[in-house]
């Protein structure tokens, strides 16, 4: 499965738009949007965070629930929001 497919099926699988999801993975929209068009390839960081969340929907959906949207801080590090 490409990263195309991975991105375009966490959207389907949440019902999720490209900007909830770009929200999600702590970038904008803008970028999010240059991966599903195949302008730019996603960063190994997201995919790796695809892969992990694919994983854990497989083995316990119900842990998907314990994470929430990520929000850039000003220094551009990734951080948790409760």
């Amino acid at each position: 499965m490409t990263t195309l497919d991975r991105l375009k099926a966490t959207m389907d699988r949440h019902g999720w738009t490209q900007h909830e999801l770009a929200d999600y993975l702590g970038v904008n929209r803008s970028a999010l949007g240059n991966w599903l068009t195949g302008t730019r390839e996603a960063p190994s960081h997201v995919v790796r965070i695809l892969d992990v969340l694919s994983t854990i929907e497989v083995l316990d959906p119900s842990l998907h629930n314990i994470f929430k949207p990520v929000k850039k801080t000003k220094d551009y590090q990734v951080k948790v929001t409760k």
